[in-house]
C-alpha cells in the first residue's frame, strides 16, 4: 500500500526501521550424566518346577512271597538300609549247596595237588612211571576247573540271596508304599518310591537367546511366595530346543540342604543375574522415545547433539544402548531432554526447576 502511495512512503520506512529484532530462545536448562564404561547387569526371570533330585521307584529283582516291611510312608531312610524282605528260603537252600560242594572240592584239589608234588618227587626216582605221574596231574586239572566252577555257583546263588531284598539306593523319604507282608511281588514290580526332600533341584524352560548367554549369569535365585528367596547355582542344561515351545531345559540345584518351603511338585520362579557388555551403559532417563527410533542427546560445545540408539536391554534405572556414534566420555542429557531439538543451546549450569502443578 506504501509503494502505491507515493505520499506515505516515508511513513512505511520509519515503521519498518522501527520493528523490534526476533527473540533468540535462551539455553534450554538441563542436566547432563556420563556414559558408564560398566557392564550392565540384567535380571531375567523364568519359570521353573521343582524335582527331587533323587528319585526312584524300587522294585525286587527276584519274584516271591514279602515277609517283612520295615518302611512307612514319610519315613526317613539311610542309603543301604533294608526295606523290604522276600521269602528266600530256597534261595539260600541252593546256595548252601553250593558252599558245601565247593568246600568240598577245594579239600579234593588240596589232596590232588599234594598227590601231584609226591608223585613229582617219585617220578625222579623212578619209582612211579611218567604215565601214572600225568594222570595225576590232570586229576589236579580237573578238580581245580570244577572248583572254579562251585565257586561261581556259589557267586550266583549269593547274588541271587541279595536279590530277595529291597534295599535303599540313596538316603530319602519314603513317598510310595505298595506292599504288605504276605503278597507275592513279581520281579519288576514296583513296591516302593523313594525320594530325596531335602535336597531338591528346578527344571527352567529358557529361550534360545538366553541358552548363549550362560556364560554371562552371576548369580541364579529361586524365588518362592512371600519374598521368599534361596540362592542356586546352573549345574547343566541340554543344548537342545523343544520344538514345540523353542525352548531348552536347564538344571538349577540349591547350595546345601533346600528349604521347607521349597517343595518337590511346586512351581517356583527363578531369576539369572546376566552381565552384558555387548553395549554402552546409560541413564535411562537419557533416552527419549522419538517416532522413528529412540535417541539420546549429547551435549556438544555447548549445543545438543541428538544421537540414535538402539537398546539393548533394560535394569533399574539403567539401559544397555547400541551406537557406533556414543562414546564413553559423553555427557548425555537426563532431565530436560523432552522438548530438546538438535543444535539447541543448552545450560548445565543451573539445576533445573520442578515444573508448577497446575
Amino acid at each position: 500500500m506504501c509503494l502505491l502511495l507515493g505520499l506515505g512512503n516515508q511513513g512505511c520506512e520509519a515503521r519498518s526501521q522501527a520493528a523490534p529484532p526476533p527473540q533468540v530462545r535462551p539455553p534450554a536448562q538441563v542436566a547432563t550424566a556420563k556414559v558408564h564404561d560398566e557392564p550392565l547387569v540384567e535380571t531375567r526371570s523364568f519359570f521353573g518346577d521343582v524335582h527331587a533330585e533323587s528319585d526312584a521307584s524300587l522294585s525286587a529283582a527276584e519274584s516271591g512271597r514279602v515277609t517283612k516291611v520295615h518302611v512307612h510312608i514319610g519315613d526317613a531312610v539311610k542309603k543301604g538300609q533294608v526295606l523290604v524282605e522276600l521269602d528266600d528260603q530256597l534261595a539260600r537252600l541252593d546256595l548252601n549247596e553250593a558252599v558245601a560242594s565247593r568246600d568240598k572240592l577245594a579239600t579234593q584239589k588240596a589232596q590232588a595237588d599234594l598227590e601231584v608234588r609226591q608223585y613229582s618227587e617219585m617220578r625222579k626216582e623212578l619209582v612211579v612211571s611218567q604215565l601214572e605221574a600225568t594222570r595225576k596231574e590232570s586229576e589236579a586239572m580237573s578238580l581245580s576247573a570244577a572248583s572254579q566252577g562251585e565257586s561261581a555257583r556259589v557267586a550266583q546263588g549269593t547274588e541271587r540271596l541279595r536279590r530277595h531284598r529291597i534295599v535303599a539306593p540313596f538316603s530319602g523319604t519314603v513317598a510310595f508304599r505298595n506292599v504288605d507282608p504276605g503278597d507275592w511281588l513279581d520281579a519288576g514290580q514296583v513296591a516302593l518310591q523313594l525320594l530325596t526332600v531335602s535336597h531338591v533341584e528346578v527344571e527352567v524352560r529358557i529361550p534360545a537367546q538366553m541358552l548363549d548367554s550362560l556364560g554371562q549369569v552371576t548369580s541364579v535365585r529361586v524365588l518362592g511366595r512371600e519374598g521368599r528367596s534361596v540362592p542356586g547355582r546352573i549345574e547343566s542344561s541340554v543344548n537342545a530346543l523343544d520344538p514345540h515351545t523353542r525352548t531348552a531345559l536347564l538344571r538349577v540345584l540349591i547350595d546345601g540342604e533346600s528349604p521347607d518351603w521349597l517343595r518337590v511338585g511346586a512351581g517356583v520362579d527363578v531369576e539369572f543375574a546376566v552381565s552384558r557388555e555387548d553395549g554402552r551403559t546409560i541413564p535411562r532417563d537419557a533416552i527419549v522415545y522419538g517416532v522413528a527410533a529412540p535417541r539420546v542427546f549429547r551435549v556438544q560445545e555447548g549445543k545438543a547433539e541428538a544421537i540414535d540408539i538402539e537398546i539393548l536391554a533394560t535394569s533399574g534405572d539403567k539401559a544397555l544402548v547400541k551406537s557406533a556414534d556414543l562414546r564413553s566420555s559423553d555427557r548425555l542429557v537426563v532431565k530436560g531432554n523432552e522438548r530438546l531439538r538438535p543444535g539447541q543451546p543448552v545450560d548445565e549450569s543451573q539445576a533445573l526447576v520442578p515444573a508448577p502443578k497446575e
